[in-house]
């Protein structure tokens, strides 16, 4: 049987509802095929449950649960507590523990079996099952020892800030098994699926999508877009709209040249391209805004292969950090870390400064690059207004990080840290679990226009 050299899947323009894995390419070997994937600005949902004000909840409901109305993400946790203490333990053979915070009040939260609480730890936050809330406290279960869920304090000296989800100050909440939803909404949507392609192992000539909405999916381990070990010519992702994803965006791994152009990336709550030991990832021309509304340590781009370009990007009110390169220095790794990062503007907008408490998190970097790095430029820039709780950079060249050259960029307006920081980490180079034995070597800082300090520790 002859295999067709191009298969074209064009969509008429509406809405459409899609299953965990509607499109399973796992395993098939087509290596003279083209799949190309036309939206002709279709959207494409999550499969779930749609409600009304007032109607009867029969659905599940956790923190990974996308909610959307329309083409537009609803925000399903409260604004930011602030609490008067550190964490403590209450009942460790239940796994229970309380923060306590003096504006917190009984009858904010409702039905306490969909509340949960989100709670910041240092460069990260953890989203943890809410067990009782009482005018002042808040109990919840949690994995951990009290030392990581105060990892805020022992940080910066600071107590923890928590939403809460399923409060009555919510657009979207459950009461007694009734569905409350604030004026201005008609109706929304409850999304119970995550993973829209897999390609796992999979072998085509190419792999194309244009011109897609992506609105809404709930968030598990797999991101929304899986390329791992598919092998192409060429993989490409254009001129789509992704708004209101609860998991990561697109996992791209041991799969060469990928392209994302011409998108545009809102309100989404984890990461944003996560490109892993790929050669010729290219990244250029996008827009990001509002993105890693889970208030975790997630990156709009990050990569860590052979030859990216992320280029002439626009990256706008990100939590944590906008780019993140290279290798943490106790990953193993097979594959060599070089890239151009080049003409990208990252910032944070006047209303976001004003509530940044609500957002953003410790010890960061606009553009941040891990310790293992081969060959990375970074050069013309433009990054500005960027904050957060404490130690928020620039540019940060975290952990002895090796051969990265930054150049050219213009930095200004970083509020609590340095424009550029690469600071000496040596304990890296005896650590018996680091890849690395030796850190802070490689790197050049040159040509930035900045108006604040930055911080160059070479190695001895």
């Amino acid at each position: 049987m002859e295999r067709p050299d191009t298969i074209v899947v064009l969509f008429d323009k509406g809405t459409y509802y899609y299953d965990d894995r509607m499109i399973r390419l796992d395993g098939m070997c087509f290596p003279e095929t083209r799949l190309l994937f036309i939206g002709n600005g279709a959207t494409l949902t999550a499969k779930g449950e749609d409600y009304s004000d007032g109607d009867r909840f029969h659905s599940s409901l956790d923190s990974g649960s996308g909610i959307v109305c329309g083409s537009d993400d609803v925000f399903p946790w409260s604004s930011v507590y602030f609490s008067n203490g550190k964490v403590k333990l209450v009942d460790g053979e239940n796994h229970l523990f309380q923060i306590r915070c003096p504006s917190l009040k009984k009858n904010m939260a409702q039905d306490i079996s969909y509340c949960y609480i989100l709670l910041t730890e240092w460069y990260k936050s953890r989203m943890m099952k809410v067990h009782s809330i009482e005018n002042g406290s808040v109990t919840f279960i949690a994995e951990d020892g009290e030392d990581e869920l105060n990892m805020d304090f022992g940080y910066a000296r600071l107590f923890p800030r928590f939403k809460l989800m399923n409060v009555r100050t919510a657009p979207f909440s459950v009461q007694n098994g009734t569905v409350h939803i604030k004026a201005g909404l008609k109706s929304v949507h409850i999304c119970q699926a995550g993973r829209f392609i897999s390609a796992y192992g999979a072998t085509f000539k190419s792999i194309s999508f244009k011109d897609f909405k992506f609105i809404g999916n709930r968030d598990n381990v797999f991101a929304l877009m899986d390329f791992t070990e598919t092998k192409t010519a060429g993989i490409t992702v254009a001129d789509c709209e992704f708004c209101g994803l609860h998991s990561k965006l697109i996992q791209v791994a041991y799969t060469p040249d990928f392209t994302f152009s011409g998108n545009c990336v809102h309100d989404c709550y984890r990461g944003g391209i996560n490109s892993f030991a790929s050669p010729r990832t290219s990244v250029t021309d996008n827009v990001f805004h509002n993105v890693g509304l889970a208030m975790s340590n997630d990156f709009c781009i990050c990569c860590a292969g052979e030859d990216y370009r992320i280029s002439r990007n626009i990256i706008s009110d990100f939590g944590y950090g906008g780019i993140g390169l290279g290798m943490h220095y106790q990953q193993k790794r097979d594959c060599p870390l070089t890239g151009i990062v080049e003409y990208n503007e990252l910032w944070y907008s006047r209303s976001y400064l004003e509530l940044y408490q609500e957002h953003t998190l410790m010890d960061s970097g606009a553009i941040y690059t891990w310790t293992q790095n081969d060959s990375v430029l970074i050069r013309n820039n433009y990054i500005h207004d960027y904050t957060g709780m404490k130690d928020n950079r620039g540019i940060f060249m975290d952990d002895g990080a090796n051969h990265i050259t930054v150049r050219d960029n213009i930095i200004l307006r970083i509020a609590n840290s340095w424009s550029v920081d690469s600071r000496r980490v040596a304990h890296i180079e005896t650590d018996p679990d680091s890849q690395v034995r030796q850190t802070n070597i490689g790197n050049v800082i040159v040509n930035n226009k900045t108006d604040g300090k930055i911080r160059f520790e070479p190695r001895e």
